[in-house]
């Protein structure tokens, strides 16, 4: 049995495009569940999640979790009604191939693996460098598996039985919680693994505002990882206080990096995505600085 956990907040129209994803699925309709956990929406994401629990009553379940602001709750409760052997979490704007579960599947069964993560198509439509940025900063799956010990919980699948070794998700993290998760598998000498045959599509963020709220979360979380979890996290947050952050990167570094990823960049957009970075990580270093105090870190921005 196989439960996929979809967490949401105020986002209808992508939690349509994951469910519909995983309605078509090569597998036995009887052998998986999809459970959506709202957190809290204000728009209609929670109906439009009880339309389909209404629809598709043997197959999906629909929760909310008010109680607690933040994505690690919302997988948190989807893990108490879940009745599957194997998790798969995915965010609600991804969407999946028709045979992903039973890949996900074949690769547990064949590697016994405890934790795996898989590859992240960040892809887009929209002609901006918002877009174009976010597709060359994208996902790292085996970098950060190989680096860091973690997988994004947007492309995770776990053991059932991982979370009775080393528990549920830190739901005060508002970012990071699937870097510190990841980390306490690693360290109970689990099997972790990466499936890079395995793809899951992820819309690019394609404006600014969007990029920099992203950023910002990320940061906040690096500073409550790093006041929760000093023993572990301690000086993760030293990039922001780095001033080869605020440089300019290398135009030609730029270029190769959008022909791997296959970005199409005009010599204006290659020369402007060498400065874009800049302002980005400026707002999340102020972000830093409205944390409480207990979070702060006892450094200077060089710069």
């Amino acid at each position: 049995m196989v439960s996929v956990i979809i967490p949401v907040y105020n986002e209808p129209v992508g939690l349509q495009h994951t469910v519909d994803s995983f309605l078509h699925q090569n597998f036995p309709s009887e052998a998986y569940e999809i459970i959506i956990v709202d957190n809290g929406s204000k728009d209609n994401t929670f109906e439009e999640a009880k339309k389909y629990e209404q629809q598709y009553p043997h197959l999906i379940k629909a929760l909310q979790e008010a109680s607690i602001q933040g994505s690690y709750a919302a997988r948190n409760k989807g893990l108490e009604v879940a009745s599957g052997d194997l998790i798969c979490f995915i965010d609600a704007d991804m969407t999946v191939a028709p045979d992903y579960l039973s890949r996900v599947v074949k690769v547990f069964e064949t590697d016994q693996p405890d934790y795996i993560g898989c590859e992240v198509n960040v892809y887009t439509d929209k002609n901006t460098l918002a877009a174009k940025y976010n597709q060359l900063h994208g996902f790292h799956i085996a970098h950060y598996l190989k680096v860091d010990h973690f997988v994004p919980t947007c492309c995770l699948s776990v053991s059932r039985s991982v979370f009775g070794i080393v528990g549920n998700f830190d739901h005060r993290l508002e970012s990071g919680g699937d870097y510190e998760f990841g980390r306490r598998v690693f360290k109970a000498g689990l099997k972790q693994q990466f499936a890079g045959h395995i793809v899951v599509q992820h819309p690019a963020r394609w404006k600014y505002s969007s990029l920099v709220k992203k950023y910002q979360r990320v940061a906040r979380g690096l500073m409550q990882l790093h006041a929760f979890y000093p023993e572990d996290f301690e000086g993760r947050e030293g990039k922001y206080f780095n001033k080869k952050k605020y440089l300019p990167k290398n135009p030609w570094k730029v270029y190769k990096s959008a022909k791997k990823r296959q970005v199409l960049l005009k010599l204006w957009e290659v020369l402007a995505l060498c400065f874009y970075h800049i302002p980005i990580t400026y707002h999340s270093f102020a972000e830093l600085k409205k944390t409480p105090a207990i979070a702060k870190p006892q450094r200077v921005l060089e710069v």
